[in-house]
Parts: C-alpha cells; sequence; structure tokens
C-alpha cells in the first residue's frame, strides 16, 4: 500500500473525491485508515456534522530536529457533484 512507498499523509478534497458519491469517499477513507495514512480534507459521512480540524498537525522529523507544520487541504469545488453530507472541505462555496 501507500505507505510502503513512503507516504504518509494526502490531501482528499479534490474536485473528483465525490464522483463514486459519499460511499466511494467513505471507502476510499477506510482504505487510506488501513494502511495508516493520514489524510485531510474530507469526512466520513456519519462525522460529516461533527467539528473539523482546520488543519492537521504534523510533525516532521529528520536527524533529531522536529518541525511541527500544518497541512491544509481544501477544494475550489466538486464539478456540481452532490455532497450530501457536507464531507469535502470547500474552499468557497456560493448560496446561488
Amino acid at each position: 500500500m501507500g505507505n510502503n512507498a513512503g507516504i504518509g499523509v494526502v490531501s482528499t478534497a479534490n474536485n473528483h473525491i465525490m464522483d463514486r458519491g459519499p460511499e466511494g469517499l467513505d471507502a476510499t477513507l477506510q482504505v487510506l485508515q488501513q494502511a495508516g495514512i493520514q489524510q485531510h480534507g474530507t469526512v466520513p459521512s456519519g462525522a460529516a456534522d461533527q467539528p473539523r480540524p482546520a488543519y492537521l498537525p504534523i510533525t516532521l522529523s529528520r536527524g533529531g530536529a522536529n518541525v511541527k507544520v500544518a497541512f491544509l487541504s481544501f477544494s475550489w469545488g466538486i464539478n456540481g457533484i452532490p455532497d450530501p453530507y457536507n464531507q469535502v472541505n470547500l474552499l468557497w462555496q456560493s448560496n446561488e
């Protein structure tokens, strides 16, 4: 899986994340969790009404030095696909 390739965190907020609907997004999040890969940008459908962090705090370590960074993930839109549970972190949302 991805973490064998050194991938430890991914952005899940993008314009195609809802292409397979809430079920597809939930399945993606489950696979990432099982692989031990952190993500930011979306939440499971069952947690969409709960507060969500504005960023994912990550500590990078190398050679005994640690640096804390904030990982941010937002999408400009999801190609007009419905997001019935508001799972995706949108950068901008229209009321039109």
